[in-house]
């Protein structure tokens, strides 16, 4: 069991443990008030900054936009406290640099060459600006489409995966070297390829092969004297049969019937018919109450022809 001694108040405060207390009371008691002086421990400590102001926003952007492209930036940085320091930043074939500036610490200097390379790195991703000329894929295909047996093959397409984007090459007949580069990253397919295909077409044009429409010159070469014998022909049905080979179509069925309204059975009416096609579905060149089935069909043919004609001048073979 415990027991307690009871003393008085006075008796305890005459106790050393007690006089000790209130002497270092008082003591704080008496500073209170007092002004630090200049150089005292508890003098006022003002912010000296230490550098230049830094972010990591360029740097971490970079880091990001990197991953995305298959890139990984790398920086060699050079320097000490007295001169600054400088350097260079590397990713893929691209090296930044910045002659002439130093920065006074190692972290400025790699955000400053990270934003340097974040706004390059970013130049990287893009569409190709298509002209008014169209596609340029649409355009390379049509050009070979046109062409002889010996450029049958036509552009081969070579795609690359960089990251999250995706780069491409072209091959054309007229020469070996691929178009494009893998390392030009697009953040499509199609904007990859449409690329490759523009450099690939504007060197068609450049040598003279292809005009400044995208269309194979030999060939609208050849298709002008066609063009000549096919006005020649003294029969409609025979020039849509020859603008039809032109155009890639079989030739049209002719569906020619007596009007049953008519008095006499060689009063006829019909139209000419290619079959799967969907830019001349249905009935193309109608005709009505023409005497005779030979004068139906060639009135016929000659809206045909006239139809076809606008065709060939749209696609781009008679100019």
């Amino acid at each position: 069991m415990t027991s307690f001694i009871q003393i008085s108040a006075e008796d305890y405060l005459n106790q050393p443990e007690a006089k000790a207390l209130l002497a270092a009371a008082n003591a704080n008691l008496k500073g209170k008030g007092k002004k630090p002086t200049s150089n005292g421990p508890g003098a006022a400590v003002h912010p000296v900054q230490l550098g230049e102001p830094i972010s990591s926003f360029h740097i971490a952007e970079l880091n990001h936009l990197g991953q995305k492209l298959g890139k990984v930036p790398e920086y060699d940085l050079e320097g000490d406290g007295q001169q600054g320091w400088g350097g260079k930043l590397v990713f893929g074939d691209q090296t930044i640099t910045k002659d002439g500036i130093r920065w006074q610490t190692k972290k400025a200097a790699k955000a400053g060459l990270a934003e340097l390379g974040l706004e390059a790195m970013k130049g990287m991703i893009g569409v190709p600006n298509i002209p008014k000329t169209g596609d340029w894929v649409r355009l390379l295909h049509e050009f070979y489409s046109q062409s002889s047996s010996s450029d049958a093959a036509g552009p081969v397409y070579m795609e690359y995966s960089i990251g999250l984007c995706f780069a491409c090459t072209c091959t054309i007949p007229a020469r070996p070297e691929p178009f494009g580069t893998k390392s030009a990253a697009f953040a499509t397919k199609k904007a990859a390829r449409g690329s490759a295909a523009m450099e690939a077409m504007k060197f068609l044009m450049e040598q003279g092969l292809a005009d400044s429409e995208g269309q194979n010159v030999r060939i609208a070469e050849k298709n002008k004297a066609k063009l000549g014998a096919i006005l020649n022909e003294p029969s409609c049905a025979q020039k849509v049969n020859d603008l039809s080979a032109l155009l890639g179509l079989q030739p049209p069925q002719y569906r020619i019937v007596p009007n049953p309204h008519a008095p006499a059975g060689n009063i006829l009416s019909g139209a000419a018919y290619f079959e799967d096609n969907p830019l001349l579905s249905g009935p193309v060149g109608t005709v009505r109450n023409v005497f005779g089935k030979k004068k139906a069909k060639e009135e016929c043919a000659r809206e045909v022809c006239g139809i076809l004609m606008q065709l060939a001048t749209e696609k781009g073979i008679f100019k």
